[in-house]
């Protein structure tokens, strides 16, 4: 659903957050999501903070796909990854500066290098 609605986004970053496991399905559909982003040429992050939740996921052998280094105890720094990995040609004609972490991206010329949370806030203005 997400890839219908946000086409060309091949950086995914996925929050566990409130799950405390996961059966062999659940596993197997997230290697099957990562190795789909990875050979469309993108990359997945995934955060999780429940320890019996990374014992899991170890043992169905989803960090194994993952990366020890794409799985994140918090959003801050799952973003801070998924940003840093994102090419810099991409991020040059990226109009969308939605987090901190693309300050230190390139822009367009046209586009500031980083927006404040109170502009941020402009992007639910209308709900």
């Amino acid at each position: 659903r997400f890839d219908a609605l946000l086409p060309g986004q091949h950086t995914k970053v996925l929050a566990l957050k409130g799950l405390g496991g996961i059966d062999l399905a659940g596993a197997d559909l997230l290697i099957s999501e990562i190795r789909r982003a990875r050979a469309a040429g993108g990359d997945y992050h995934i955060i999780v903070a429940h320890i019996g939740l990374v014992r899991a996921l170890r043992r169905f052998g989803v960090i194994g796909v993952l990366g020890q280094d794409h799985l994140h105890p918090t959003k801050t720094m799952a973003i801070a990854a998924a940003v840093g990995g994102v090419p810099n040609r991409r991020c040059a004609t990226c109009r969308a500066r939605v987090y901190q972490e693309c300050a230190g991206k390139p822009a367009p010329a046209d586009v500031e290098r980083s927006r404040s949370p109170k502009m941020l806030t402009d992007v639910y203005s209308g709900f």
